[in-house]
């Protein structure tokens, strides 16, 4: 990804407000923010932060992708002081909590005890649904097929292939 400084003026709402360090400058003011050592210490100050939720506010569909766009390349406290500066200034809750909640990987949404289950599930499923589709067509094409669906849909699939008849031909 590649990091350039962009000079605001009036194209991209805030008027001349000094320099903002945006990733690849996107065409639309979609604005990615990258810490930067300022007085305040390693982050956005506070006039850079209130320049992005002004340019945020001055859209007229905002959308939690936006905001959670803008936060992105903010440290992790600055991304909390942007959302009260967002909540002060007036913008909803849930969109700020939406956007906050979109920061995180879904990988850390669930507890590493639940994503061993959904894996296992996963696994039983590809196995049983491959099984099935070799059975039913005496195709490896089938198999493979059947095990793809059955890994990437590990519910669905398999009750399909019990309402065949699991194992059984056409």
């Amino acid at each position: 990804m590649q990091t350039m400084e962009c000079t605001t003026g009036p194209a991209m709402g805030l008027q001349g407000q000094g320099h903002v360090h945006a990733v690849d400058c996107p065409p639309f003011g979609a604005m990615a923010m990258q810490p930067m050592p300022t007085l305040d210490g390693f982050g956005a100050s506070q006039a850079e932060l209130e320049a992005i939720a002004d340019q945020l506010r001055a859209r007229t569909l905002l959308s939690t992708n936006d905001i959670a766009d803008a936060m992105r390349g903010l440290s992790s406290a600055d991304q909390q002081r942007l959302a009260a500066i967002l909540l002060v200034k007036g913008t909803s809750l849930t969109l700020v909590e939406g956007a906050l909640a979109n920061l995180v990987p879904i990988r850390e949404r669930f507890s590493p005890g639940v994503q061993l289950a959904f894996g296992l599930l996963a696994t039983a499923s590809m196995a049983a649904s491959a099984y099935h589709g070799y059975k039913r067509n005496r195709s490896i094409g089938w198999a493979f097929v059947w095990g793809f669906f059955g890994g990437v849909f590990p519910v669905i699939t398999p009750v399909i292939a019990v309402a065949q008849g699991f194992g059984k031909r056409k």
